[in-house]
C-alpha cells in the first residue's frame, strides 16, 4: 500500500498559515531565495519549503500572504 492510500482519509484541519522567507547568497551572482509554508490546525503545525528557483516567485507569493 503507497502513502496516498494510507493517509487519504485522514482528515485535516488548517486553521491558519505562515510564511518565513529564507535567503543563501550561494555565490557571487547567485542569491538563492525559498519560502518556509507552516499549516497550523487542531493544535499541531506541519512545514514544508517552496524551492522555486526563481526569486520573483518567492517574493511574489510571499506579498500575496
Amino acid at each position: 500500500m503507497g502513502f496516498y492510500e494510507r493517509v487519504r482519509d485522514l482528515e485535516l484541519v488548517v486553521e491558519g498559515y505562515s510564511l518565513t522567507g529564507l535567503e543563501l547568497q550561494a555565490s557571487e551572482s547567485f542569491l538563492r531565495k525559498a519560502t518556509v509554508v507552516a499549516l497550523h490546525g487542531a493544535g499541531e503545525v506541519g512545514t514544508g519549503e517552496d524551492v522555486t528557483y526563481d526569486a520573483g516567485e518567492h517574493e511574489a507569493f510571499q506579498a500575496r500572504g
